[in-house]
């Protein structure tokens, strides 16, 4: 690119200087600063752009930007002169082009208000236009290659807590350069009343920087002087108040919860409108923003301050429990719980509490903020996303927001490479993308099974192939066919070098032991194909992720077809690994494995540089060997295996340990009898012990009543009750009879009458239900292979029971 289409891309995002006013007590100072939040408003007729952050010596500091322009682009043969409003819109001229090869101009806004009005009016000329749905302030970061870190040069004065700097010297910190800063972090929870609508007590429990604290903020008449941690409030204005006072004085970074957002600032919001009192939360003058989408899910924008909830960030992190209510993730993290089970005695206990022993709901409250806080200490959560912020550039409220960091990452990178993107309203729906291949399997019984797996198959089949919406829009310029028909540009490409970047970083992250920064990383790059198959993507192009996934198809087809030719057979393959059979006295697994993926590796090397004059980057590992090793046959069927289900014996550290994949062991909607069912079924398999009166004898445990509390099902519920008029689910009927419309998660068992929540202590079970539903299906699935049947197997002894009953 030359020096004057690099000028006058940058020329987009070079603004005019404003005077700063002139303040008292200023400045100036250089540091170090980790972004916590980023926030945009119109004030005073100009766009105002204001970042928080830690700096390297654990001051708060505010950035204020008033020199910015945002900024849109249309077709440089786009005659706005008969629509007045443009007549003092800045226009210009760039050297920049659409996909369609147009040139385009650049439109310079001073608010976003104005430039809603220019959108709505281009619109309904039907002009087109570009770029015009990017968040300025996302902007601002993105075009200067800012990954949440920046280092800040100018004059600042002290308010508060505070140094605010206005309009200083920005530039981008590389994560190398900053250390993890140390956050401030407050676990918030609150009780209310559920019949009386009244906030009870909000509770706090905050660590990090400076001294730990612990406080409860409480709806009690009686003044209580004799303790820092609890304060009386007598009434839920004073009560909010209060706290709000507290709350800012303490000046935490992070507010992490559990529902936090969806439950406890949504209701403190709802009492803050009932008292026409602000919710002041913020780090400034700027307000608190809460919404709701057409989902149903609560946002909140708290200036200064991210807030974390407990479920999502640890679905984002890939854990996975029973269900996820506090109770269920600190037992199983923490070994322990609530003061207060979440059973159906809890409304009442609270209530009481409430009445007749205060004190009592204040342990209650704050235990629930230790929980929490302990739960994201234990989890390192909070240096996970960190890490996230640091390679995705997302801050860390949005560090989930995989087409968001896209958009970070790949619109800056075109510019340079002299293009702007289309706008999301003009992204054209079309069908998805083809999946995975998945075999076929050969269910049965085997030994010696090898696991061979495509390391990242996805990132390196983008990286060897060089798919990306640049390289796609491109590919009349030194074209590349691949096998699936899809022709890219071989020499036009971005995230090509960006998955050979993250890589990098990744191999140098796992060699430094940073486990939180390798996962950080695999994160953004396995979601770089599911973006570009969204609709709610810019860059959406059916040909982008069917590119990739066909591609995939092809090489694990090839893949088992070099192995079949070397005289082994393959019974099983799914996306990117295939499960490879060796002799059964082969006591030479691993160096079979690794001599089978080096030469699979070898292989495409080769292929890849003949057929397509392209170096190849796929990478087959040996993963492992599974010594015995079942593959179903589909439910109700004796013909065909099951896909995505298999169970196989690993040997780990001198001892054996039983993989489930797909199966009802280590799925969440079953109950914890089938769970333990399968696990023993399939542990006896192994070891060759007798099987047909242990199942007997575990049916006979069933119908005796010894495992009741085993019998219950687990499931979240996604929508709010009344919306589920047909087809009603079992959960639904059982959470209806509760008489809460907004429940999220409901435990309920099946009686004779039909499910009945757990709440509700259902006298009588429907066992037999569970013996057709939940433990026939299990056994069948691998006694079918041994030509075993559970009714042929059970069916005297249950006969016998019933007559003994």
């Amino acid at each position: 690119m030359s020096r004057t289409t690099f000028s006058l891309i940058i020329d987009i995002i070079s603004l005019p200087h404003f005077e700063n006013i002139a303040l008292k007590n200023q400045q100036t100072l250089s540091t170090d600063v980790f972004l916590i939040s980023s926030h945009w408003r119109d004030h005073n007729n100009h766009l105002e752009l204001t970042l928080f952050g830690i700096s390297k010596n654990e001051e708060i500091i505010e950035i204020i930007i008033t020199n910015y322009e945002t900024v849109f682009f249309i077709p440089q043969e786009a005659d706005l002169s008969s629509l007045g409003f443009f007549k003092n819109i800045k226009r210009k001229r760039v050297q920049l082009k659409s996909f369609q090869k147009e040139p385009v101009d650049c439109l310079y806004f001073n608010t976003q208000k104005s430039l809603y009005q220019a959108r709505r009016i281009l619109e309904d000329e039907n002009f087109r236009s570009f770029e015009v749905d990017v968040d300025p302030v996302r902007r601002f970061l993105m075009e200067r290659f800012i990954n949440g870190a920046i280092t800040i040069s100018g004059e600042y004065h002290q308010k508060d807590h505070k140094k605010v700097f206005d309009n200083p010297i920005i530039k981008k910190l590389d994560s190398e350069s900053i250390s993890s800063p140390k956050l401030k972090i407050s676990s918030l929870d609150i009780e209310t009343g559920v019949a009386s609508g009244r906030l009870y007590s909000i509770a706090c429990d905050i660590k990090g920087r400076d001294d730990d604290s612990q406080i409860v903020f409480m709806l009690d008449e009686t003044p209580n002087e004799g303790s820092k941690k609890y304060v009386s409030c007598a009434t839920q204005k004073e009560l909010l108040t209060k706290f709000f006072h507290w709350f800012k004085k303490e000046d935490p970074d992070i507010i992490i919860g559990w529902h936090v957002i969806g439950f406890d600032f949504q209701f403190l919001k709802s009492k803050c409108n009932e008292f026409r009192i602000p919710l002041d939360l913020s780090r400034n003058h700027l307000p608190v923003k809460m919404d709701q989408n057409h989902q149903g899910k609560w946002f909140i924008e708290i200036p200064g301050r991210a807030v974390l909830d407990g479920p999502t960030s640890l679905r984002g992190a890939f854990y996975n429990f029973d269900d996820f209510r506090l109770e269920t993730v600190s037992q199983e993290l923490l070994n322990k719980g609530k003061l207060i089970d979440s059973n159906q005695d809890k409304i009442d206990e609270i209530e009481d509490q409430f009445e007749n022993n205060k004190p009592s709901l204040a342990e209650y409250n704050l235990m629930d903020c230790i929980l929490v806080n302990e739960i994201f200490t234990k989890t390192d959560l909070i240096d996970l996303f960190i890490n996230r912020v640091f390679i995705s550039g997302m801050l860390l409220e949005n560090v989930g927001r995989s087409t968001a960091a896209f958009d970070h990452y790949f619109l800056p990178r075109l510019h340079r490479n002299g293009f702007v993107a289309p706008s999301l309203k003009d992204v054209v729906p079309q069908d998805h993308a083809a999946g995975g291949y998945v075999m076929d399997p050969l269910p049965g019984f085997y030994k010696n099974i090898l696991v061979l797996d495509f390391k990242s198959l996805y990132p390196s089949i983008i990286r060897t192939f060089k798919i990306d919406p640049l390289s796609l829009h491109m590919n009349h310029v030194a074209p590349v066919l691949l096998p699936t028909n899809y022709v890219f540009s071989r020499d036009h490409h971005i995230l090509p070098e960006c998955v050979e970047y993250l890589l990098k970083k990744r191999s140098e992250a796992k060699n430094n032991k940073n486990a939180h920064l390798s996962q950080a990383i695999k994160i953004l790059m396995n979601s770089f194909y599911g973006v570009m198959g969204s609709f709610g993507c810019r860059f959406y192009h059916p040909q982008l992720p069917n590119a990739i996934t066909k591609t995939g198809q092809w090489l694990l087809k090839e893949s088992r077809s070099f192995i079949e030719k070397k005289g082994y057979q393959v019974i099983y393959g799914d996306t990117d690994s295939l499960f490879v059979k060796i002799d059964d006295d082969s006591d030479l697994q691993d160096s079979t494995g690794e001599n089978l993926a080096a030469d699979i590796n070898h292989y495409w090397e080769n292929r890849i540089k003949d057929d397509f004059e392209l170096e190849s980057y796929l990478e087959m590992e040996y993963e492992k060997c599974y010594y015995q090793f079942v593959l179903p046959y589909s439910r109700g069927n004796t013909t065909s295996g099951a896909k995505k289900r298999y169970a196989g014996l690993l040997h780990k550290n001198n001892s054996t340990e039983i993989e489930f994949i797909g199966l009802e062991a280590v799925r969440s909607d079953w109950t914890a009898i089938a769970k333990q069912f399968q696990n023993e079924l399939y542990d006896r398999f192994f070891k060759q012990l007798e099987l047909d009166n242990w199942i007997r004898d575990f049916v006979k445990q069933i119908l005796a009543g010894n495992c009741d509390n085993q019998l219950v099902y687990k499931k979240r519920i996604r929508k709010k009750l009344d919306e589920y008029v047909k087809n009603v689910p079992p959960q639904i009927k059982a959470a209806k009879l509760l008489n809460n419309n907004n429940i999220k998660d409901i435990r309920y068992v099946i009686t004779p009458d039909g499910p009945v929540p757990t709440e509700l202590k259902p006298k009588k079970i429907d066992y037999q239900h569970y013996l057709d539903k939940q433990i026939e299906p299990i056994a069948d699935s691998l006694l079918n292979l041994i030509n075993k049947d559970f009714k042929k197997i059970v069916y005297p002894q249950q006969l016998k029971l019933y007559e003994d009953d």
